[in-house]
């Protein structure tokens, strides 16, 4: 499947947002899933902007989505369990 505007992508461990910028600016609708309350509201409040985004609380072991409610799942790097990230000192969510 080649990716094109139209798909769905699920950023897995989306914190403030990097990677699904990228996709967001290809013009598709992306949902973040995030465990993290701090880097949940990060996000929101980076990608803001886009109407095409939403957050929702989640990990990769439960991600809270629909199974095949997706086109593609992204992730930018792994992270461990629910809660364990910490936002950067610099970053939005500091």
């Amino acid at each position: 499947m080649r990716l094109t505007a139209q798909h769905l992508i699920a950023d897995v461990g989306c914190g403030t947002g990097l990677l699904a910028e990228i996709f967001l600016r290809n013009g598709n609708r992306v949902i973040g899933v995030e465990p993290n309350r701090e880097m949940r509201l990060a996000g929101e409040r980076c990608l803001a902007g886009y109407a095409n985004f939403s957050m929702v609380e989640g990990s990769a072991e439960s991600t809270t989505l629909n199974d095949a409610s997706v086109d593609f799942v992204i992730a930018r790097r792994p992270f461990i369990g629910s809660g364990h990230r910490k936002p950067a000192p610099n970053s939005p969510a500091s």
